[in-house]
């Protein structure tokens, strides 16, 4: 019984101010890999707290449904 962790998908970020380097994690003998950013509730998060990756991001979003919208055969009813 107990926790189960799945080291493939485990990934963790490491966020500091000082710019030291980043630190292995292990568990079990198992180190997990370390990542620059991901996506959390929606929302890109990266290590330096960068707002203007989630901008740009949510823009392309914003663009692809656009253009997946205007594709979309119109027909009168």
């Amino acid at each position: 019984m107990g926790l189960k962790i799945n080291s493939q998908k485990t990934k963790y970020m490491y966020c500091t101010r000082s710019g030291n380097q980043i630190p292995r994690l292990l568990i079990d003998d198992l180190e997990l890999e370390s990542v620059d950013t991901f996506v959390y509730l929606g929302s890109l998060l990266t290590k330096d707290n960068i707002v203007s990756a989630e901008i740009k991001r949510r823009i392309v979003l914003a663009n692809k449904t656009t253009k997946k919208k205007l594709k979309l055969p119109f027909t009168k009813h």
